[in-house]
């Protein structure tokens, strides 16, 4: 089907033909007109040259109302999709070659979020394991099968489950396991519906559940939100986000340095001049390049793709010299995994079999596989792992199985062949133009 990306200047070029085509209506009608009394021996020997001067008018009446339309749709970038093509993709633990694919499959075509907007702008895109639905039409970027989950969402007294089924109905047993509850239960579900299943009991520590021959890992935490953002825009929002799903207990600045801060991002320097660092101006690159910070001084925390010395730590203070959303690094797994390990209070973070955790020093590994002071912890196996710093718990990893994830091809831009068709256009115009010149012919 034809979409396009700026639908406003397609309504303008549809705009401008009529314009042009009431433009040449009314040049004609108001032309003036001498009429010569022996003009009329000559018609009958001017009727098909005025047929000819006819038909060439009109076919330049056709030329630059096409020329006009697509000068215009050159501005509202059309192109072609199979279906209605998602306006947002919501984006949410998943490996971080597969953000950059998305991004460079559709970065051009749908605005990429890290988190949930109340007020969608179209159909959007769920990629990974949400805990909300978007309230317009969605589709799910995952393996097809016959059924699929939506989210999962624990905290102290509920669970809630979001179960979507395919072309089959699905009958589906589902047991829930913690410390305190434990609950079974079996549901059949039509084909083609979205349906919650929430369960009330008292849920703390590690919670396992099962559903038809899937196994999901979680783990609740009892303390609530704590953290707190100083700052606003994109990066404001990605790193309250952030705080929010792994429950980080940081003060966190954008922008801005003030006593009493545990982390800042900030990508204009000069923020950092009363610190006593040490750096310089350059290019940080993530997912995408973008002016930043490189330092010269302070603890090495973070490096970029290119090798610079982004994050440091400096009298107690991590600073990191980017801003997350620009860079791209805000939008990945990689990013909550590792603001989190800074939290003052216990940390969650989710991460899949074969996805890499940043630790630090001294932490010890204990779970289905129990490691020594890793600085980065990769979990081989699902389940849960408790992070100690000495004999004090830290954090907690939880490792699920790797989600199905099918990227669909993007749409098929037009761009370039209407640039083709605007020069073939106006080309032929001028030879129409050129030629009436050249072999004028006479109409009495």
């Amino acid at each position: 089907m034809f979409w396009t990306l700026n639908p406003i200047w397609f309504y303008v070029g549809l705009g401008g033909v009529l314009a042009v085509i009431f433009i040449h209506t009314v040049a004609n009608r108001l032309a003036p007109k001498i009429q010569f009394s022996w003009v009329g021996f000559f018609d009958t020997g001017v009727t098909r040259a005025s047929l000819l001067l006819k038909v060439r008018d009109y076919l330049v009446l056709l030329l630059r109302c096409l020329t006009v339309l697509l000068l215009f749709l050159i501005l509202a970038k059309p192109f072609l999709y199979n279906g209605k093509p998602p306006r947002e993709i919501w984006v949410k633990d998943i490996p971080f070659d597969k953000v950059a694919e998305i991004y460079k499959k559709w970065g051009e075509f749908s605005e990429i979020r890290f988190s949930p907007s109340q007020n969608p702008k179209g159909k959007v895109a769920l990629v990974g394991v949400w805990n909300e639905i978007p309230p317009v039409e969605y589709e799910v970027w995952s393996s097809e099968g016959s059924w699929k989950i939506l989210s999962v969402d624990a905290d102290m007294d509920r669970i809630k489950i979001v179960i979507k089924t395919g072309n089959l109905p699905a009958k589906l047993n589902i047991n829930l396991q913690s410390p305190k509850t434990t609950l079974s239960d079996e549901i059949e579900l039509p084909k083609d519906t979205v349906f919650i299943y929430s369960a009330s009991g008292n849920f703390t520590g590690e919670v396992i559940i099962n559903i038809g021959n899937l196994t999901l890992y979680d783990y609740v935490l009892e303390q609530g939100e704590r953290g707190r953002v100083y700052g606003r825009g994109m990066d404001g929002e990605v790193v309250y986000y952030a705080l929010k799903t792994t429950k980080a207990n940081l003060r966190v600045g954008v922008d801005t340095v003030f006593d009493g801060l545990d982390v800042v991002f900030t990508k204009e320097c000069k923020t950092l001049d009363g610190l006593g660092l040490n750096y310089e101006r350059g290019l940080v690159e993530f997912l995408f390049p973008d002016s930043g910070c490189v330092f010269k001084s302070g603890k090495p925390l973070l490096y970029d793709k290119r090798g610079n010395l982004v994050g440091v730590e400096y009298k107690g203070l991590k600073v990191f010299g980017f801003s997350p959303t620009y860079t791209g690094w805000g939008f990945t797994p990689e990013f909550l995994r590792f603001l989190s390990v800074f939290s003052k209070d216990i940390w969650k973070v989710y991460a899949f079999v074969g996805d890499s955790v940043k630790l630090g020093d001294n932490y010890t590994i204990k779970g289905k596989t129990s490691i020594c002071c890793p600085d980065v912890f990769r979990g081989e196996l699902p389940g849960i792992y408790r992070v100690y710093k000495g004999n004090d718990l830290k954090g907690v990893i939880v490792v699920n199985e790797k989600v199905g994830l099918r990227i669909p091809e993007p749409p098929k831009p037009l761009s370039d062949h209407i640039k083709i068709a605007l020069i073939l256009v106006v080309f032929l115009e001028i030879l129409l133009t050129l030629s009436s010149l050249k072999f004028p012919i006479w109409k009495g």
